[in-house]
């Protein structure tokens, strides 16, 4: 929904969800300092207000799922949108090791050279 880097409100998109849902919004901030992290659930909303410093805000961010993931081609979340499509298989939905590494699976398998 919406623009994701920059956008003029940020909160835009949690509003609007809430507002559809009936529910309402209770945003709880967290302050990472510089060289800290913060780590939450992917169906969590977070974001962040506008740099209003005079230095680049710098972000390394790694997203974690099912060893059992696959891409959607129809329904909910059709396309996985334009970062994540360009990932996807010609022929079929599985992700490819080479850019979703497997970390951890039940058996103790895990992509070779990492």
């Amino acid at each position: 929904m919406g623009e994701f880097h920059a956008p003029e409100d940020y909160r835009a998109t949690v509003t609007a969800a809430a507002g559809a849902s009936g529910a309402e919004v209770d945003l709880a901030p967290v302050e990472v300092p510089a060289g800290g992290g913060s780590f939450h659930h992917g169906w969590t909303w977070h974001g962040s207000g506008p740099n209003e410093s005079d230095r680049h805000r710098r972000a390394l961010v790694l997203h974690c799922a099912s060893s059992e993931a696959r891409f959607n081609r129809a329904g909910f979340g059709a396309g996985n949108g334009p970062i994540y499509s360009r990932y996807a298989r010609l022929a079929d939905d599985e992700m490819d090791e080479n850019h979703f590494p497997i970390l951890w699976r039940r058996d103790g398998y895990r992509t070779p050279g990492i």
